[in-house]
């Protein structure tokens, strides 16, 4: 059993818009297009999610997000399929240090992520999945 106390240095606004280019999930036979949604995650403790955006390789999330951060840790971007049946699977994955922001100022920028080893094989030669936050 753990007990820490984290110090947080700031707070994060995150606006989430799209992300373009997904993988379908690994029923492709099925399904062509996930059901995805996005997750924020700096450190071990602090999360925020969008909502599911049902059948799209391009959802618009278009959602206002907020964080506690720890300028020291990334802020990772994890984008999964939902399933209802089984677990929800990992599509792909970035992230960005908050340290490189600069307090009071919004930044716009376009965030590349990295498939899975498991959609790599299959998407080699396809566009890479980008995700649009505004932080």
């Amino acid at each position: 059993r753990e007990r820490a106390q984290v110090q947080y240095d700031g707070f994060l606004t995150i606006n989430c818009f799209e992300a373009k280019d997904l993988p379908g999930n690994s029923m492709a036979k099925i399904r062509n297009k996930g059901n995805p949604f996005c997750v924020f995650m700096n450190g071990r403790y602090q999360k925020a999610r969008t909502r599911v955006r049902e059948n799209t390789k391009y959802p618009k999330w278009n959602s206002l997000l907020h964080l506690n951060v720890q300028e020291s840790e990334p802020v990772r971007i994890m984008v999964f399929d939902s399933n209802r049946i089984t677990k929800d699977e990992l599509l792909c994955e970035g992230m960005f240090l908050p340290s490189k922001l600069e307090p009071d100022k919004e930044k716009s920028f376009e965030l590349p992520l990295e498939l899975t080893d498991r959609f790599k094989a299959k998407y080699k030669k396809e566009k890479v999945p980008t995700a649009w936050p505004l932080v």
